[in-house]
């Protein structure tokens, strides 16, 4: 899988961002980027992570993550997030030994864990397909046993939604080129 320029969150932000907000919004609510960063607590013991140089941490953008995490808009069906099968009280996993997706059909893995994932360089999934974790978020949005949806109704489904548009403008501003930024990924 090619490496990306922009990670992937950035790439849907942009397209959010490119979608008109409601003319009707008072003037003095205006969403901007808000670029605080966001101090990741790393025990004395523990190695630094090695994070992508062009998507550095900051609070915004880790809130937006959380807020994906869990939509079930990222599903063809509106049924399914990512943590329905990364559980937080099961390590960030699935207690099946073999996940179901929105069919109710099962994959043909349980849905490894992504807890310490900032410490992973082995590739991601079981077998190592996805480089970085950037490019493990898209497969299984994608993969039909898991989520079956596409990309371009995700982003569809989350720019008619306010609170997406607003959020990744205050995680990520506003940008120009996005149908460059997007055709890159």
């Amino acid at each position: 899988m090619k490496n990306h320029i922009y990670p992937t969150l950035f790439i849907l932000a942009t397209a959010l961002i490119a979608c008109k907000k409601d003319t009707a919004q008072e003037e003095d609510s205006v969403v901007t980027l808000d670029s605080t960063p966001y101090q990741l607590q790393i025990p004395t013991h523990f190695p630094a992570p090695e994070l992508p140089q062009d998507n550095p941490l900051t609070i915004q953008g880790v809130r937006l993550g959380k807020l994906l995490f869990h939509e079930t808009m990222l599903s063809g069906d509106n049924s399914q997030s990512c943590a329905s099968c990364h559980s937080n009280e099961f390590a960030f996993t699935d207690s099946a030994q073999f996940s179901i997706g929105i069919q109710g059909l099962p994959g043909g893995r349980n849905a490894m864990s992504v807890f310490n994932m900032a410490w992973n360089n082995n590739g991601f999934f079981w077998d190592g397909r996805a480089a970085e974790l950037r490019d493990q978020a898209l497969l299984p949005i994608q993969d039909e046993l898991e989520m079956d949806e596409t990309l371009d109704n995700v982003i569809a489904k989350l720019s008619d939604r306010q609170t997406y548009t607003d959020q990744f403008i205050r995680a990520f501003g506003n940008s120009e080129n996005t149908e460059e930024k997007i055709a890159m990924a």
